[in-house]
Parts: structure tokens; sequence; C-alpha cells
């Protein structure tokens, strides 16, 4: 997710999909604010020829929300949960 006018901060998802925002080292959160946010999976490990290491989930997820503005998340004061709905198709 990308802070309007601001810096972009990432964050990785459990195999169920939940995540936090890390505000800094030590604790979790973002500041209220509007955000954009932009969801890309992960690169599958390798191996050195550059070829998926065996056993490696390859995630695709559709273009348009890797693309800056295309979501958006409206962080309020407290506590927050902001989830997305991602359709495949």
């Amino acid at each position: 997710m990308r802070t309007v006018g601001g810096l972009p901060f990432y964050g990785v998802t459990n195999t169920d999909g939940v995540y936090q925002r890390p505000f800094s080292t030590d604790r979790s959160g973002a500041m209220p604010k509007k955000n954009r946010a932009e969801i890309v999976p992960v690169e599958p490990e390798t191996n050195d020829n550059g070829k998926p290491i065996a056993g490696t989930v390859i995630v695709t997820i559709p273009a348009r929300y890797s693309q800056s503005g295309s979501l958006k998340a409206d962080v309020q004061t407290g506590s927050n949960s902001l989830d997305f709905a991602l359709d495949s198709k």
C-alpha cells in the first residue's frame, strides 16, 4: 500500500491471506489518511537456471490489482481491518 503523497510500504500475507502493515520494526499500523494499495505476487523461488523450484507455489494476480490507484484504503484513527475482494477474472 502507498500513502497518497507518501512512501510505499510492503507487507506479506500468510497462507490464510492475513497481513499486517509494518509501521516500524517494533509495531504495526498506518498513519490515518487515504492510501493507494497495489497487490503483487511474490516471485517464486528459482534454481540456478532461473526455473521455479519443484513444489514452489506460483501465485498469479490480475494486473489491474497492481496498477497504481486501482485499490484504495482510507485508514481511520483506531483499529482498522482493510480487506480487498479480488476477482480472478
